[in-house]
């Protein structure tokens, strides 16, 4: 059996800082990792017979990388957003991927406050969520094209629109077709 690996992982738009913590040793200056990278070395260190532990913030980067890591080998947790150090003023991806990394060994010790994994839903259940979303999201864009547009749908026959819009009487007529006035609003 091969050693217990303790990840830390800060994760950015384009990098993931990285502290890793062998057994009970001490923690290394983070590092910075591309997913790629990271995947890749978890996967190297899980055939080596290690055992990886993994833990990052939710953020607003989905599941991905957490499901990257379990399919590498890892066991991946994510936890609810927390502020790490309360002396520390300023954000700092390094920093926060060490102090991820002593949570998470207190954490696989036994002292279940450290940590406060998140459960992550499962694909369907993220895929009936961003159904929702995308519905909501269609109808403010509905409304609001309603709204700058006036009743452009409705009198397209007529090829003239009234236009209810900011700044205009509501009652008065433009002498634009109701096709030109509708690309006109939705370019804006």
């Amino acid at each position: 059996m091969g050693q217990v690996l303790k990840l830390g992982l800060d994760v950015d738009l384009r990098n993931i800082a990285v502290a890793i913590q062998c057994e009970r040793g001490t923690i290394g200056p983070a590092r910075k990792f591309s997913r790629e990278q990271l995947i890749g070395w978890v996967k190297q260190k899980s055939a080596l017979g290690h055992l990886v532990h993994a833990v990052s913030e939710c953020c607003g980067f989905g599941y991905t990388l957490h499901e990257q890591l379990i399919g590498a080998g890892a066991g991946s947790f994510i936890t609810t957003p927390m502020r790490l150090n309360l002396e520390r003023r300023r954000k700092n991806d390094r920093m926060d991927a060490r102090e991820l990394c002593v949570r998470l060994s207190r954490y696989l010790d036994g002292h279940r406050d450290e940590l406060k994994p998140i459960r992550i839903p499962s694909r369907a259940e993220r895929e009936r969520r961003e159904l929702g979303r995308q519905r909501e999201f269609w109808k403010r864009q509905v409304r609001r094209l309603e709204i700058m547009g006036g009743h452009c749908a409705s009198s397209m026959s007529t090829k003239r629109c009234q236009r209810a819009g900011p700044g205009r009487a509501s009652g008065k007529r433009s002498g634009r077709s109701a096709v030109n006035l509708c690309a006109l609003n939705l370019n804006r």
